[in-house]
């Protein structure tokens, strides 16, 4: 909506550039493109993105052609780190069409005259201080008063089942000073009150963390983030409390040791339930997010899930089943483990997919002590709803009777007259 009234005021775009970064599939993108061309469709389309990145790592450029194909997009952007590529797009669309030399771009996919090319991939270090942001010049009125930021990319940890390390290449943090003065002027320029850091590792180093929590407490905003629950203390997590943390979602993954060691999480149970009890102490909601299915699970160490949530005062939880990728460390070991097969179809000496989706629907189904929320949106679904007006009690409220609704229809009972779709509209009627 807001492209189209840019453009019918100002004239057709040159160029739209759809960020994918957050999309699981083509279907999300085919959403936006198709809108988008239905309004300008002499206008080229340029995607870019993390969801797109998975393509080159794993040789998988045929499959960003079809989609490219199909939807008639013109470029791709397919680094991890693309500003810079982006950039050298725009300068060469600006010249004319006889004097575009397309390979001296990097890591862009592109049809011309129907051919497929791809040009050579390069690495960027990503950009997390020393380039602001023109925040004055966006509309961000549709985000209303939350918006994400980050002060670090990468992470330091090396995971079995996860890829970031892989395609971040490290650790990449922002000194705390340029971070309070970029602060100060985002606030400033849009008015938000509450910021999500996206940071993978937010709380590490613990120094410069606390550096970061000082800056906050001065700003009197409230903010959610992902974090490294071992490494918090009583007075670490006081001061989180007074800097205004709304939440926090830890990846806690397993509640058994022996699953945790696989996953070369370099952390026990009882190191997480610490962490917990300092932050539970200063009321702060939790999120705690777990992997059923990884090699070494089985059905007893997927239910100790249920006591650690039980337990520790999980406010809520995301259950998801582990996703096989040939770019994360776990690949190196799969003889090991007798792990075969990619992405959500996969085996292994202890455990099917099968096997771990059915296991996360009876979790689902028996946890009462905490809410399940989706592990696709997770942080950012309570946060929105935060935005609007809902309380973390409400929040619950909602989320409760939308678990309700699924249980129901898990047991194949599809009815509109379900006393949960009225108690979600009273409720949601009853938040201004």
């Amino acid at each position: 909506d807001l492209l189209a009234a840019r453009g019918l005021r100002d004239g057709a775009p040159r160029l739209i550039v759809v960020s994918c970064t957050f999309y699981l599939s083509f279907n999300e993108i085919k959403r936006v493109v198709r809108k988008a061309k239905k309004l300008f469709p002499a206008v080229p389309i340029v995607i870019g993105g993390a969801f797109l990145n998975q393509f080159f790592l794993n040789d998988r450029m045929a499959d960003l052609e079809a989609g490219m194909r199909k939807l008639g997009i013109d470029y791709a952007l397919y680094a991890h780190n693309s500003e810079a590529d982006l950039k050298g797009l725009i300068l060469m669309l600006r010249k004319p069409a006889g004097f575009r030399e397309w390979r001296e771009l990097k890591n862009l996919a592109y049809l011309e005259k129907g051919a497929f090319q791809v040009t050579d991939g390069e690495w960027h270090e990503p950009l997390v201080q020393g380039v602001p942001v023109h925040w004055d010049k966006l509309d961000l009125s549709f985000v209303r008063r939350t918006i994400q930021l980050r002060v670090s990319s990468g992470c330091m940890f090396q995971c079995a089942f996860c890829s970031y390390p892989v395609t971040t290449r490290g650790f990449h943090p922002a000194e705390p000073a340029a971070f309070d003065s970029d602060l100060g002027r985002i606030l400033d320029q849009t008015g938000a009150a509450r910021v999500i850091f996206i940071d993978d590792t937010f709380n590490v180093p613990k120094e410069r963390f606390k550096k970061i929590c000082h800056s906050l407490a001065q700003r009197k905003i409230a903010w959610y983030s992902f974090l490294r629950v071992q490494f918090i203390d009583d007075a670490t997590a006081a001061l989180m409390k007074a800097s205004g943390c709304a939440m926090v979602y830890l990846g806690i993954e397993s509640a058994n040791d022996g699953v945790l060691g696989n996953m070369n999480k370099k952390v026990t149970r009882r190191e997480f339930e610490q962490g917990l009890r300092f932050l539970k102490k200063y009321d702060i909601p939790v999120l705690a997010g777990f992997v059923i299915g990884f090699p070494g699970e089985t059905k007893e160490t997927a239910m100790e899930i249920r006591d650690f949530i039980d337990s520790n005062g999980v406010d809520f939880y995301t259950l998801k089943e582990f996703y096989y990728l040939p770019h994360t460390p776990v690949h190196q070991q799969r003889e090991r483990y007798q792990l075969t097969g990619s992405g959500a179809d996969w085996k292994h000496q202890t455990m099917t997919y099968t096997e771990a989706s059915a296991l996360k629907i009876a979790l689902f189904k028996q946890i009462t002590s905490a809410v399940a929320v989706d592990p696709d949106t997770s942080m950012w679904h309570i946060a929105y709803l935060n935005d609007r007006g809902y309380s973390m009690a409400q929040v619950k409220q909602v989320q409760r009777a939308i678990n309700a609704l699924i249980v129901e229809q898990l047991e194949g009972k599809f009815r509109e007259d379900s006393p949960y779709f009225a108690e979600l509209s009273r409720m949601v009627k009853s938040v201004p």
